[in-house]
């Protein structure tokens, strides 16, 4: 935060002292936290010495400052790049709905068309697909994003991440777990697991289906045991 902008940190070189409680970047919070949806009522970038970019408390001078720094078309190509390669991502569940599995991560990523963007950098990915040559889109706000959620720059961020992490940006669509993602895994291991299994080797995954639902088993190479059951 600085001053009553959202920033976007640009800045190549993110120190954080543990004992100096501020962040490098932006937070999320949800839009029930009144005092700081009210105090944070703008946005802006950030290069590490002056802000490139500010948004407007009127919408429309926004858009219109937005277009003029970034280029209509490079902003429809970034638009366009990011809801195909959302597609192909939300695929995956298709896959899962149909019980298949992969021995590696790549394979899944080649199943749904998406594995030339974990074999390029963010900015060798952008740099071909916007319309224009060194891009200010790409150089300033894609770079703010990814400084922002993984603290790592276009070159070393690789596209798939890239992607992902620009999909709230053009989607509009921004969630949160209240008391952090950590809440995830007490919830599955307090709905499914009865058990907690420690130091085993899983060596295969079985689907069987019954009258009470879907079950899923782990095989492991001394013992067979049920991790789960799914209705």
């Amino acid at each position: 935060m600085k001053g009553n902008k959202y920033v976007l940190e640009m800045a190549e070189d993110v120190k954080v002292n543990p004992r100096d409680p501020k962040h490098s970047g932006l937070t999320f919070f949800i839009n029930k936290n009144d005092t700081i949806y009210y105090l944070a009522g703008h946005m802006g970038i950030w290069d590490g010495s002056k802000f490139v970019f500010e948004s407007s408390p009127w919408s429309v001078v926004t858009f219109l400052k937005f277009v003029w720094q970034f280029g209509v078309l490079d902003f429809l190509d970034m638009n366009i790049r990011v809801n195909d390669n959302l597609a192909k991502f939300m695929k995956i569940y298709d896959h899962q709905e149909n019980n298949e599995a992969f021995v590696e991560s790549k394979d899944l990523w080649k199943r749904v068309d998406l594995y030339n963007l974990t074999q390029n950098s963010t900015s060798d990915y952008f740099g071909n697909e916007l319309s224009s040559e060194n891009a200010t889109i790409l150089t300033q706000l894609i770079h703010g994003v990814n400084k922002v959620n993984y603290n790592q720059n276009n070159n070393e961020l690789n596209a798939l991440a890239g992607v992902v992490s620009l999909c709230p940006l053009v989607t509009g669509e921004l969630v949160q777990i209240e008391e952090g993602n950590s809440e995830i895994f007490s919830r599955v291991i307090e709905k499914y697991a009865s058990r907690v299994h420690k130091d085993v080797k899983i060596s295969k995954i079985v689907s069987l289906e019954d009258e009470e639902g879907k079950h899923y088993f782990l095989e492991e190479t001394n013992r067979n045991f049920q991790v789960a059951s799914f209705y």
